[in-house]
């Protein structure tokens, strides 16, 4: 079996109407180590309300990798 060696961050919007938050939430289990953000607002599209969020969020992230 494959590994991530890599932070991970899953974004997921509560309101996707094509993938439902627990679809989040099993990939988030599914990589060890990995980080889910489920943001209230967001769809299966990126809001531009939401971009300094998730940007900020894919910093920190990468701030992660050693």
């Amino acid at each position: 079996m494959a590994k991530v060696k890599v932070p991970v961050l899953i974004i997921h919007g509560m309101d996707d109407p094509m993938f439902v938050p627990a679809c989040g939430e099993d990939t988030a289990q599914a990589i060890s180590g990995a980080e889910l953000m489920l943001l209230e607002g967001m769809g299966h599209e990126m809001p531009p309300q939401l971009y300094e969020t998730i940007v900020d969020a894919i910093e920190r992230t990468a701030q992660r990798y050693k």
